[in-house]
């Protein structure tokens, strides 16, 4: 296995594991943890800008981005 096809794994693992977080995931509402509103695809904390600019995310920039491609 080189180095390519180990990549693609671990992006391919990526991808399933925010696909099954997503599934768990009501579509539509925010997720919270403490009053922080948190991405539904990777659970990491939505930026607060992102949150001014736009205060119905569900996602993080970065996942939103995966999600529109």
């Amino acid at each position: 296995m080189d180095a390519a096809d180990r990549a693609d794994d671990v992006i391919q693992g990526a991808v399933d594991r925010a696909l099954e977080n997503h599934a768990r995931r009501p579509t539509g509402r925010q997720c919270t943890d403490g009053g922080v509103v948190i991405c539904c695809d990777c659970e990491e904390p939505i930026d607060l800008r992102r949150l001014a600019a736009v205060p119905t995310a569900t996602r993080c920039a970065g996942c939103q981005g995966v999600a529109e491609r």
